[in-house]
């Protein structure tokens, strides 16, 4: 299983900011509050919602995470109102009746445990150029899946492109 996370300030929080987001650590266990942390089944969901489900504008920086958890159930839904954190909390109690479907291979854990990063993926815009420049590194396979979702090799950034290890 793996866990997408953001990259500020050098904390790793939930992928999506929201009022009850959270903090991971590698190595640690790390708790949800309310309901469930949201994961993905295999590099393909979590490569897909990160090439697809998430804005990769100039600061972003996210990673891959291969992860344990704990308490795990397939979710097919999630609450549309991310940035409300009393509509996240009646989502989780039942309470919420407007849902949105969820990335393909979204799983909730109650606890989850990173365990070994696998991609890094960063946008930053360079003085002097139009374009943001996105540099990924991270194991082969991961960095090749994320440019078949995201837009192709030849975009690619980065001293991965060529090592096939």
């Amino acid at each position: 299983m793996y866990k997408v996370v953001r990259v500020k300030d050098e904390k790793r929080l939930s992928a999506i900011e929201t009022p009850m987001q959270v903090e991971y650590r590698e190595g640690e266990w790390t708790e949800a509050a309310i309901g469930k942390l949201f994961i993905m089944r295999d590099p393909d969901d979590a490569c897909n919602f990160l090439a697809k489900f998430l804005w990769l504008e100039p600061g972003s920086h996210y990673e891959v995470w291969e992860v344990e958890a704990k308490g795990v159930d397939k979710l097919e839904t999630a609450c549309p109102h991310v940035t409300n954190a009393r509509e996240i909390k009646a989502f989780w109690e039942g309470r919420e009746t407007r849902k949105v479907p969820t990335p393909p291979g979204t799983l909730g854990a109650k606890k989850v445990k990173l365990v070994r990063r696998v991609l890094s993926v960063k946008c930053e815009a360079p003085v002097g150029r139009v374009e943001p420049v996105i540099t990924v590194t991270g194991d082969y396979k991961f960095t090749m899946l994320f440019f078949e979702m995201f837009g192709g090799e030849d975009e690619m950034v980065g001293e991965d492109k060529h090592n096939r290890s």
